[in-house]
């Protein structure tokens, strides 16, 4: 962090200004968890033996995995969530991320989601399999481009004045 930008805008006197003053708040917060804003290496703390299946990483490998898995979701589609739906939100993606989503349903619903047995129907498609139409393409192509004759053409009062007036 830079302190000495922080400290500058603290040390102005004015009480009214908002900015200095939630600067000094800052200012004070950091200066007052120094101690606790180190990482656990720096702090000297003794992290205990990781579970089976846990790995202790920094944050660093944190943050990327957040803006892999969750973010993907919650910021790249433009979406607004309250905080609260975020953190919900959160919590299922990493759920889900880890594979416990299923266990985590079933120990809150006792199982009555996951009673019916799902089954899983995975077919192959191929583009072998599609049906060949005749011709290529859409077969609008032409009425799109406006190759029907005027004779051929759908009649309405309009087209009946058009060809009265250039065909007869």
């Amino acid at each position: 962090m830079i302190w000495y930008k922080v400290r500058d805008s603290v040390e102005t006197t004015d009480e009214k200004d908002k900015r200095s003053q939630k600067a000094r708040q800052l200012y004070h917060y950091l200066n007052n968890n120094k101690d606790g804003l180190l990482p656990y290496q720096k702090q000297g703390r003794k992290i205990p033996e990781p579970r089976e299946g846990i790995l202790y990483k920094n944050m660093g490998v944190q943050e990327s995995q957040n803006c892999t898995v969750i973010t993907m979701r919650m910021k790249h589609r433009r979406m607004r969530w309250s905080a609260k739906g975020a953190n919900n939100l959160a919590k299922v993606l990493c759920c889900k991320e880890n594979k416990e989503l299923c266990s985590t349903i079933e120990r809150y619903t006792d199982g009555l989601i996951f009673h019916a047995r799902m089954n899983e129907v995975i077919e192959t498609l191929s583009a072998a399999k599609i049906p060949k139409k005749e011709g290529k393409g859409n077969p609008y192509v032409d009425i799109i481009r406006g190759h029907v004759s005027l004779l051929d053409a759908a009649t309405s009062a309009s087209r009946k004045i058009f060809r009265d007036a250039f065909i007869r």
